[in-house]
């Protein structure tokens, strides 16, 4: 006490100081409410007006009531250096006839390359064994002279308004193309009214949307159901009896997780730092001391499975609908994803197999269940039990299925239309939030 009272009294008062802060910040965790939203909008940085040439590029025109309208007929378009066609019956929902090759030009390119790992050219719509692969991707802007193109999608992210194509055929569908969540958008999508006729995302309102991941039921299981259809998961429950294999068996850690942004708009950060006052978390990447290589991915995986009971799916941001791949990679695996979110996880994930951080009214409620759950080694497996009844698919085979749906969806152009104010659909339908991590008191 003696040598404390010699500091200055500069240092001593940032002592108390700090001593004060962490008390409050204990007290205030424990009573954060993780089922009210703040209200708060994220950010959307300010942009500036920039001004670029649209004389050449033609939207269809809309009326004064409508912020979508009816394009004319879309002229079928062919490559000279494509020969035939695909053959198709009633079944697809195109008309049986031998179609020609719809062209598809990425614009700006997605991650991981052109397509996002879905290759180029008329193979992988073949490989997919889409219902409708009678369609050619590229990146190549001379492939064709660029009004002939039936569609030109445009990655959102990697996009500039004073690039644009300066031709524009009323039969091309202009294909607004995002997986990032709204709440981390870059420049303002008022800048595109008017511009695109469809949208690729990851919201299920979308014209074309592109998950990470699927759940389909195994048809033995679940007779009802279709296989070549993902299920919504709520219709149907697995049926009683015992497990295989005991997947606590050899599990000596809690939960793990994989992270490269440490500091979020959903500030799942902060949740975790509060989490792991009471329970082991094992954080890989840049936000921890773990590592496991990106090349290794597999092996990180099976890892998980082999000696964690829990995984921390947690979001980077609460928006509509926006779940990312490892929620679903994880799933496949042998352990337990505890999601936080903005999308109805019961309508996308097998029954009884998350736990979803906000059906707790805090984090103490979670962090209590987490404890019963690796206590009881009967209770842990029945969030396992569903593996009999589903199946998840992710990585290319989920991703091909959204382009599949663009070829099926240009054969058919039955529903055209144009996004008169795209930051409006984009983004203040976008459904983000923030957790109130205030003190609910």
């Amino acid at each position: 006490m003696k040598n404390l009272v010699k500091l200055p009294a500069f240092y001593l008062c940032l002592v108390l100081f700090a001593v004060v802060l962490v008390l409050f910040e204990d007290r205030q965790e424990h009573s954060w409410d993780l089922n009210r939203p703040n209200g708060a909008p994220f950010r959307l940085p300010k942009i500036q007006s920039i001004t670029f040439n649209k004389s050449n590029v033609h939207a269809p025109h809309t009326s004064a009531n409508a912020s979508r309208t009816q394009p004319p007929p879309a002229p079928l378009t062919t490559l000279a250096q494509t020969t035939g066609g695909t053959q198709l019956g009633e079944a697809s929902g195109v008309e049986a006839q031998l179609l020609p090759i719809k062209t598809i030009l990425v614009w700006t390119f997605g991650y991981g390359g052109t397509t996002m790992g879905f290759g180029e050219g008329q193979a992988p719509f073949k490989t997919a064994g889409c219902e409708v692969d009678a369609c050619l991707i590229t990146g190549n802007r001379t492939l064709v002279p660029l009004d002939a193109f039936d569609a030109i999608m445009f990655h959102f992210r990697s996009l500039k308004a004073d690039n644009l194509p300066d031709k524009r055929s009323p039969h091309q569908r202009w294909v607004f193309w995002e997986m990032e969540s709204a709440s981390y958008v870059y420049q303002d999508p008022g800048l595109y009214n008017n511009l695109f006729n469809w949208t690729m995302t990851y919201r299920w309102d979308s014209d074309v949307g592109q998950r990470y991941g699927i759940v389909y039921p195994i048809p033995s299981s679940s007779p009802s159901s279709s296989s070549s259809s993902p299920t919504t998961t709520t219709s149907a429950s697995p049926s009683p009896g015992g497990l295989e294999r005991d997947y606590a068996k050899g599990k000596t850690k809690m939960a793990a997780w994989f992270v490269s942004n440490c500091f979020t708009i959903s500030r799942r950060e902060k949740i975790v730092k509060f989490i792991k006052k009471y329970i082991q978390v094992d954080i890989y990447g840049k936000c921890g001391k773990l590592s496991c290589p990106r090349e290794r991915t597999e092996e990180c995986y099976d890892m998980l499975s082999n000696h964690y009971k829990f995984y921390l799916s947690f979001e980077n941001s609460l928006c509509k609908d926006y779940v990312t791949e490892k929620l679903f990679s994880v799933l496949r695996h042998d352990v337990v994803p505890v999601v936080l979110g903005g999308a109805n996880y019961t309508s996308i994930t097998p029954p009884h197999s998350i736990i979803n951080v906000k059906d707790f009214p805090s984090i103490m409620g979670l962090i209590n269940h987490l404890k019963y759950l690796d206590s009881n080694d009967t209770a842990y497996n029945e969030y396992f039990r569903w593996k009999k009844h589903y199946q998840v698919v992710d990585g290319w085979k989920s991703g091909a299925r959204s382009f599949c749906d663009l070829c099926k969806k240009l054969h058919k152009d039955q529903t055209p239309k144009v996004y008169s104010n795209m930051r409006d659909w984009f983004v203040e339908q976008g459904g983000c939030m923030r957790l109130d991590l205030r003190s609910a008191g």
